[in-house]
């Protein structure tokens, strides 16, 4: 969110092609980092021919468009958001890339109009990000998610699902519609049956199997 200049988020990072190119690698570029998770998670999202099989390609990019849309709300006009596009250098990058070319499978569009305000005018928008601090920890105003205060900057993360792992968080409100115990995630005491309360309360209950010896017929 610091970079002033588009060219700074939308950096050339093709590094066969670095050779030749003008441009200063960047490898603080928003390209970089969205290409990291796809290494990370592996599998269908590491090969660009197969990402779009991962259903998580489709969360990470909309974070991606995400971040993307905050820097332009707040480095650029309204105006600069349509109009910059990095400049064109065949040293640097495919020209299939470059601002005038045809944005495929859209052949009736160019890569630029993809800054169109249009977008967030009349499609979509973007909530801000959930924040919270030591002193509000009830700022992430979600179901989902609980504020992480074990370090010096809070921040919002989300909740464990029933029979998570919450090993260390016994203190926090992390598991959801639950509460942590023993390391593990389990019902709260209003959600409980009365079943699960025995179970809880004595944790070497056992039942038996009483073999059936009376002729039933």
């Amino acid at each position: 969110m610091e970079k002033i200049y588009v060219h700074d988020i939308l950096a050339y990072t093709a590094l066969e092609l670095r050779k030749k190119c003008p441009i200063p690698l960047n490898y603080v570029a928003l390209e970089f980092f969205h290409a990291n998770v796809h290494f990370f998670v592996g599998g269908d999202m590491k090969p660009p021919e197969t990402a779009g099989n991962d259903p998580t390609f489709y969360l990470l990019h909309s974070f991606v468009d995400y971040i993307w849309e905050m820097w332009r709300q707040k480095r650029q006009t309204r105006e600069r958001r349509e109009r910059e596009y990095t400049e064109n250098f065949a040293e640097c990058g495919h020209p299939l890339h470059f601002g005038n070319e045809t944005m495929h499978p859209f052949e009736i569009l160019l890569n630029r109009d993809g800054l169109s305000n249009a977008y967030t005018d009349e499609m979509y928008e973007y909530s801000i990000r959930p924040n919270c601090s030591h002193e509000n920890v009830e700022g992430c105003k979600s179901k989902y998610l609980f504020c992480d205060t074990r370090f010096e900057k809070a921040k919002c993360v989300p909740k464990v699902k029933m029979n998570g792992n919450c090993t260390g968080f016994e203190e926090f409100d992390i598991c959801f519609e639950g509460e942590c115990s023993n390391g593990k995630c389990i019902p709260q005491d209003s959600n409980r049956s009365e079943i699960e309360n025995i179970l809880l309360q004595d944790q070497n209950f056992t039942t038996s199997i009483i073999p059936v010896t009376q002729n039933l017929e």
